[in-house]
């Protein structure tokens, strides 16, 4: 962060307004590395309107700026503000051409807006009309994109099996990528695993192998010693304690994974987990933690909280 701050201080210096864009984007990008989507967003919004106003030739610059605004937003589970952008900027990429932005945003920001807005089919048509503008050479960053919002989807309508299948079968290519070595994309990548391997678990004969692989990414993520990470690996626990009949412990890993989520600004998986918490609790109180979730998930424009809550915690047959 220190060098970031350095650079900008030397870009502002030379009152260049490009050097100055660049090095506000180099520390939104840090901040959503570093799973600080909060911080990420204005820092790119502060790029963008100096890329608009001062400078010209910069698609590039500004693809990448809302690329990764948009990717915080989605992390912060602002789906409606992020639904509306998305689609605005989608026009304005058609217009012109620009195959690079169609496909960013139609491998995960677009098919996140519409799972938002209880359109699954939708979601998969878009991933796979993006793909196809896409190569067909090699795995890319957008190739990445578009398993994750396919696992997304298959999660989201309790398919299990085709979530654990789908993401499992190209884990050999995501490791050829070397896009593992992204710390940001490593954790997230093993989150989609192990929910994928618990979702699976609900179905299987022998649930317990799902359960153990679930179990071990849960702990690489743990080990990678960042605070967004720890409430990921708690809500996994949670699903795997449920797996195996612990409810009181299931329910004391969501609630330490709400906090979690709460403290990193992750409200959809706050949400998600306190949800999934109400419905293990039952009752009066189960139900009130249930109808305070669906109200956070509709103040973000989600249409339907029980399978947003199944997507993002998985491992319970409620």
């Amino acid at each position: 962060r220190r060098l970031l701050e350095a650079a900008d201080g030397i870009a502002r210096r030379v009152g260049n307004p490009h050097p100055i864009a660049m090095a506000t984007i180099a520390r939104g990008v840090a901040e959503f590395t570093m799973g600080r989507w909060a911080a990420a967003v204005p820092l790119l919004g502060e790029a963008e309107s100096i890329l608009r106003d001062r400078c010209t030739g910069v698609t590039w610059e500004l693809d990448t700026a809302h690329t990764f605004s948009l990717w915080a937003l989605v992390y912060q589970g602002r789906f409606a503000e992020m639904s509306g952008l998305a689609q605005q900027l989608l026009r304005e990429a058609e217009e012109r051409g620009d195959l690079y932005v169609q496909t960013n945003l139609g491998t995960f920001m677009v098919p996140h807006a519409l799972l938002a807005a209880d359109d699954p089919a939708g979601a998969r048509a878009s991933v796979r009309r993006s793909l196809e503008m896409w190569s067909a050479e090699g795995f890319h960053l957008q190739d990445l994109t578009a398993l994750m919002s396919d696992t997304l989807i298959d999660l989201y309508e309790g398919r299990g099996d085709a979530a654990w299948n789908r993401i499992s079968g190209q884990w050999p290519a995501v490791k050829r990528s070397q896009m593992l070595r992204i710390q940001v994309l490593r954790i997230v990548l093993r989150h989609f695993r192990a929910r994928s391997a618990l979702a699976a678990a609900l179905a299987a004969k022998d649930p317990e192998p799902s359960i153990r692989a679930a179990l071990a990414d849960a702990r690489r993520i743990a080990r990678e010693g960042i605070p967004w990470a720890t409430p990921m690996a708690d809500s996994l626990r949670a699903g795997a304690a449920a797996l195996r009949g612990d409810r009181a412990l299931a329910s004391a890993h969501l609630s330490r994974a709400a906090d979690g989520f709460d403290e990193a600004g992750m409200l959809s998986y706050a949400a998600s987990a306190r949800r999934r918490r109400g419905e293990l609790e039952g009752g009066a109180e189960g139900a009130r933690m249930i109808e305070s979730a669906d109200g956070d998930f509709r103040a973000r424009g989600v249409t339907n909280p029980a399978n947003m809550a199944r997507m993002h915690v998985t491992g319970f047959a409620i």
